[in-house]
């Protein structure tokens, strides 16, 4: 499964199905698009996959850790310096699709409590699955408008402008206005719009 292919982009530049002139061209494009869109996520596959790492805690207070690879399906195995813990333990802090890990301890009453996690280099190990069952259909279109874009801007076959269905564009400057040009990244404005409603607004790395 992959965020936009050929057939879709041909489709968005009315190349009819029949005309293969530029097809490979596309296959490249399209596979650069869904490689672009997965760092974005940090996965390797937008299918659901097994994700494991080793997490650095530097802070003996640290309540919560963001999982590298989003959005997260499910939390299958925890361990503290190699000791698996018991999943009702941890939980994901809404909105769960984004991945930040947080403990629950014993508190007063048999109230549950946010628990900290043990301090130490690589001392937290988790294994999530992340990716999706089925890719979100704005992502999708935004992929193909972006496949679009790159295939109009090549010199000798492009147009300063392109209308995908609900995504709309005017080449422009990087970093240009937030509506139809492109802006910061190289991506249309819509493109962006639509990547907030789904990625982090930052980076995490540990």
């Amino acid at each position: 499964m992959a965020f936009t292919t050929v057939a879709k982009v041909k489709e968005a530049l009315r190349i009819p199905a029949a005309d293969t002139t530029f097809d490979a061209l596309l296959a490249t494009i399209v596979a650069s698009v869904d490689s672009t869109f997965l760092t974005i996520f940090g996965l390797t596959s937008t299918d659901p996959t097994a994700y494991t790492n080793l997490y650095d805690i530097d802070d003996s207070e640290t309540e919560g850790i963001w999982l590298l690879e989003y959005p997260v399906i499910s939390v299958d195995e925890v361990k503290f310096a190699g000791t698996v813990q018991v999943l009702t333990s941890v939980y994901l802090r809404n909105p769960k699709s984004f991945g930040m890990l947080k403990l629950l301890s014993g508190g007063v009453n048999g109230a549950r409590m946010p628990g900290t996690f043990p301090f130490g280099a690589q001392i937290v190990e988790v294994t999530h699955t992340a990716g999706w069952a089925t890719v979100p259909d704005d992502l999708c279109g935004a992929a193909t408008s972006v496949a679009v874009l790159r295939f109009n801007t090549d010199p000798k076959l492009g147009y300063d402008s392109e209308k995908i269905g609900q995504y709309s564009y005017k080449l422009g400057s990087p970093g240009g206005g937030s509506g139809g040009e492109s802006s910061g990244g190289g991506f249309p404005g819509t493109v962006n719009s639509v990547l907030a409603h789904h990625r982090r607004p930052f980076a995490t790395r540990n």
